[in-house]
């Protein structure tokens, strides 16, 4: 990924201003044994050389703000309380991150985030926990919800 690139776009869509911050999340993979692991079986888990890059940056207020170069969906929302689930959407790995800093008294704020993925399509790869990583660790960083906010995803 060509971070400049990725900046620019960045840029292009909700314009210069307040520093954005970058973000990377692995992906990870089992050669063998998918599904298995939490059933006591044998896996090989590894990370890739793919994931998810973000770009993000603060909002004064409560809106947040989600696009992707991935494909043409740009999203945008309010923060009232906890989200509901909005169909077959990818903004839901995000929204239930943020969803999970509520409601452990994480105070968020309004956000411009720009998401990227490189996990091929169709890999059998699970690139929504890439999305929901980078998102959680973005958030800790943001918002300094501290290490404990991570726990729940390990």
């Amino acid at each position: 990924m060509d971070t400049n690139l990725f900046s620019e776009k960045f840029f292009e869509k909700y314009g210069t201003g307040m520093k954005s911050l970058f973000f990377f999340s692995l992906q990870a993979g089992n050669l063998i044994g998918e599904h298995t692991d939490y059933n006591g079986g044998y896996v090989f888990p590894c990370a890739l050389n793919y994931g998810t890059y973000l770009l993000v940056r603060k909002l004064r207020g409560n809106k947040l703000r989600f696009s992707t170069l991935n494909f043409n969906n740009d999203e945008e929302t309010e923060i009232t309380g906890l989200f509901v689930n909005k169909g077959k959407n990818w903004i839901n790995y995000p929204l239930g991150v943020i969803n999970e800093f509520l409601r452990r008294g994480v105070r968020i704020e309004g956000l411009e985030l720009l998401y990227f993925g490189d996990v091929p399509n169709s890999a059998g790869l699970s690139s929504s926990a890439s999305i929901e990583m980078v998102t959680a660790v973005a958030l800790n960083e943001l918002f300094s919800a501290g290490s404990a906010c991570l726990k729940w995803l390990s």
